[in-house]
């Protein structure tokens, strides 16, 4: 029998978010110059994702908790995989298939990713993938799709692992889900908060600063109940706050997605713009997004004055390095 790991009381919160409407999953496409040798990329996948061994678990809920499992029957076919697009195979029928991928919710029965390869008309082939939240955030995923990819075409299928914070995330994980006291009064907490969030709430960035720091020191919480409290005063506040204004992007959230995207723009020219106005690539990339809102509000004859929009934003905690 596969030894079990407790899942942490973050990656239960991601799993108890997960709405048919709202996938708690990861999705990012990579489009690459010419055909993918698919054999090759699988043993690539086989020899540096698996690696991490997210990748090769599945999560059983059980009488005694949920847990992390070897999946012992696992098999890299079913989850690097090769999909057609229809005719003509251009970049609108990529955009379709990447969104039918976005509503589609990943496989419960096996290690929750998934790479679909395919070919377009122009000669080229995408990547699409596919990675439950619950295995890693998107910063650490960021060093895991970086393992995969090397800088000349006859590098070698095996490299050297990056000390990434996804191949450290295990080892901290078991720490968290050991049952402890610490760990339980986590997950109570944490698990009425994915419910929350569905609603559109979220923890003020000082509370879950304090949050953090209590998670890396929990010997020093000396008071539960007011540490309950407190996240309790702050999610009744945001609860209480009135709406923001009425437009066409309020409604109620459905299953079927849409997904398309820009050509390309040069990362160096973002990154020289920010520095002149002394912002990260993340302020241009929300102020992009505001600035393409406000231009659909315009184009539809909608009034945009004293608009007032709210949004979740994820935001990275981790220190630099």
């Amino acid at each position: 029998m596969s030894a079990r790991e407790r899942l942490s009381s973050v990656d239960t919160a991601w799993l108890r978010m997960d709405r048919p409407e709202n996938l708690m999953q990861i999705l990012g496409i990579m489009v690459c110059s010419g055909r993918i040798d698919d054999e090759r990329l699988k043993r690539t996948v086989a020899r540096r994702l698996l690696h991490y061994r997210r990748f090769r678990q599945i999560i059983s809920e059980e009488m005694d908790g949920t847990w992390w499992v070897d999946d012992v029957g696992f098999d890299i076919d079913a989850h690097v995989r090769h999909s057609l697009l229809p005719a003509p195979g251009g970049q609108l029928e990529l955009q379709k298939f990447v969104a039918e991928m976005a509503s589609t919710p990943l496989n419960s029965a096996r290690p929750r990713w998934e790479f679909n390869v395919v070919h377009t008309a122009d000669g080229n082939s995408a990547i699409v993938i596919r990675i439950h939240h619950a295995i890693a955030d998107g910063i650490a995923l960021i060093g895991v799709i970086d393992s995969l990819t090397d800088d000349r075409v006859d590098a070698p299928a095996h490299r050297e692992h990056p000390a990434t914070v996804a191949t450290e995330r295990p080892a901290r994980r078991q720490a968290e889900g050991s049952g402890d006291t610490s760990s339980t009064f986590w997950r109570t907490v944490i698990e009425p908060l994915a419910d929350a969030a569905q609603a559109s709430l979220s923890l003020g960035g000082n509370l879950w600063g304090q949050y953090l720091g209590l998670r890396r020191d929990p010997g020093g919480i000396r008071d539960y109940a007011s540490v309950a409290g407190a996240i309790a005063h702050e999610v009744g506040r945001l609860a209480l706050m009135p709406d923001d204004s009425r437009t066409r992007f309020k409604g109620r959230a459905c299953s079927a997605k849409r997904v398309a995207w820009s050509e390309p723009l040069p990362l160096a020219e973002i990154k020289a713009v920010g520095k002149v106005l002394s912002c990260s690539v993340n302020d241009l990339l929300l102020a992009s997004v505001a600035g393409a809102m406000r231009s659909y509000l315009v184009h539809h004859g909608d009034a945009v004055e004293g608009v007032e929009i709210r949004a979740m934003v994820p935001v990275n905690l981790r220190p630099a390095g």
